[in-house]
């Protein structure tokens, strides 16, 4: 009896100690060791997070790994690959996924080469092949100027397919768009490429990001390197309404940047210390966040002789909330890193009900670890990817976030909105009635929060019926929002097989 008692007690701890690693900020036990997941010889440098959660991480390899966190042996060569221009292997920055599954590499130069400094864009097909329909071979290679040295750092997709690369020219702010087949689009500036000679980009500076740059739905760009951003119209000029004729400065560098769907925009960075700042559509500061439009975090961690924080990286939760992942450095020479994730709310203060104090560090066992990238998973966790600064290892870790968004809570404040059929593999139609008349934004969000879908609808005689289709998203839940003058709505649609 009292060996079934202690089997029995035994259960129950693990059980209960399964129930408390369910927590916001808590790591996820199901991914890797703990939560935890490395690899020698690399540096992720980015990471993407598939529609079925499977995460691609790139730096001069690319890999796949599934959703437990080992390696995906259907992708490349037993999941891995290096990323190669030619004879050469590319340092690369930035991945992204298409709709379709297909994976696009951002990157430059090729090492060893000192020749081919040009943007570098390359297309995988979902299995890790290249894909040949991108250019003829998978592979564009741009370059801005005779002679000029071009790196690509980040990377975005338009709704319609378009790509869009950021990055440097001679250490000037650099984008380009390209059409989905790899080609230059001549409508971005006439010639698919666009230098903005007021922003100076610091590419030998470990500490913060080159460029960072997010797509906003309305299709303008915001781009930008440490303290100078820039909001760039969809043909490629200067948009003169945000900030001074298009461009911002910062009251502190910054690493990364997300666009709520209100249209105002959140940056992660700081030189010292977590800082994150919000702005709103024109540019200005954001009185309703922190204080004057920025919080600043900073704590001092036991035995910690020269604490500092950094913050690479930031998300926004369907339900608003800002999640910011980077690390904190705790001594002088910065060889005792650790990733470090913060939830914020809305208004900018700290959310207490996420690891109890709304911060979390996570240590890798003998690595100084730097977290520079973050993905949201379709069941509603976050995956950090990184690099060891004192050993040539590869870092990532998965995070429970708990509940985003209460949906059933929303349909039932949307009676008057009817979505059929739902779910659905294909068309869906939509109706409301008994709304406000005139101008209303509809926008389609994936589980992660990104815009996937918008355009406007003019209402008349107090209702509409608009029809989409979900034939270029994969599988999964999405979010319909709609927003009116003085009224909004939000409903739940899921895409079948």
């Amino acid at each position: 009896m009292r060996k079934y008692i202690f089997l029995l007690l035994t259960f129950l701890s693990i059980e209960s100690r399964r129930g408390i690693a369910q927590q916001p900020g808590d790591l996820d036990n199901s991914f890797g060791i703990g939560g935890k997941v490395v690899m020698p010889q690399v540096a992720w440098m980015d990471v993407a997070v598939q529609p079925d959660g499977k995460i691609v991480a790139v730096s001069h390899v690319i890999a796949r790994y599934k959703t437990d966190g080992t390696l995906d042996s259907t992708f490349a060569t037993n999941g891995i690959d290096t990323i190669k221009s030619g004879s050469g292997i590319v340092h690369c920055s930035a991945v992204g996924i298409q709709p379709d599954g297909k994976i696009l590499v951002v990157g430059g130069p090729v090492y060893g080469n000192v020749n081919l400094k040009d943007f570098l864009v390359l297309r995988y097909n979902a299995n890790g092949s290249l894909d040949s329909s991108f250019d003829g071979d998978g592979e564009l290679v741009t370059d801005f100027d005779l002679g000029s040295d071009d790196f690509g750092y980040e990377l975005a997709i338009q709704t319609e397919g378009k790509i869009i690369v950021a990055g440097a020219s001679n250490q000037k702010l650099a984008l380009c768009r390209l059409h989905p087949d790899g080609s230059l689009d001549s409508t971005f500036d006439q010639d698919g490429k666009v230098v903005i000679n007021n922003i100076t980009v610091d590419f030998n500076n470990n500490w913060s990001h080159a460029t960072f740059m997010k797509l906003q739905a309305d299709g303008k760009i915001v781009a930008g390197s440490a303290s100078l951003i820039a909001r760039i119209n969809p043909d490629g000029n200067m948009d003169n309404s945000f900030g001074t004729n298009g461009l911002k400065g910062l009251s502190a560098p910054m690493n990364d940047l997300a666009i709520q769907a209100d249209g105002k925009i959140a940056l992660a960075g700081g030189a010292t210390t977590f800082v994150i700042m919000r702005l709103d559509s024109n540019g200005n500061y954001d009185s309703g966040f922190g204080l004057a439009g920025m919080t600043s975090t900073a704590w001092t961690p036991g035995n910690c002789s020269n604490p500092r924080q950094k913050a690479t990286s930031i998300l926004l939760q369907p339900d608003g909330r800002l999640l910011a992942g980077g690390y904190n450095m705790c001594c002088l020479l910065g060889d005792c890193r650790e990733f470090v994730l913060i939830r914020y709310n809305s208004n900018g203060s700290i959310d207490s009900s996420f690891s109890s104090d709304g911060r979390v560090t996570t240590n890798f066992s003998g690595l100084s670890t730097e977290s520079r990238a973050s993905a949201l998973t379709p069941d509603r966790k976050i995956v950090l990817g990184g690099y060891s600064y004192n050993v040539d290892y590869g870092a990532m870790a998965r995070y429970h976030l708990g509940t985003m968004l209460d949906v059933k809570s929303a349909q039932k404040l949307n009676s008057h909105l009817i979505v059929t059929p739902n779910p659905s593999h294909d068309m869906v139609s939509i109706k409301a009635n008994g709304i406000e008349n005139g101008i209303w934004r509809m926008e389609l969000l994936d589980e992660t929060g990104r815009s996937v879908l918008h355009e406007t609808i003019t209402v008349n005689n107090n209702s509409f019926h608009k029809q989409i289709s979900l034939q270029l998203f994969g599988v999964g839940v999405y979010f319909l929002k709609l927003s009116g003058a003085t009224q909004s709505m939000s409903f739940k649609i899921v895409k079948g097989i």
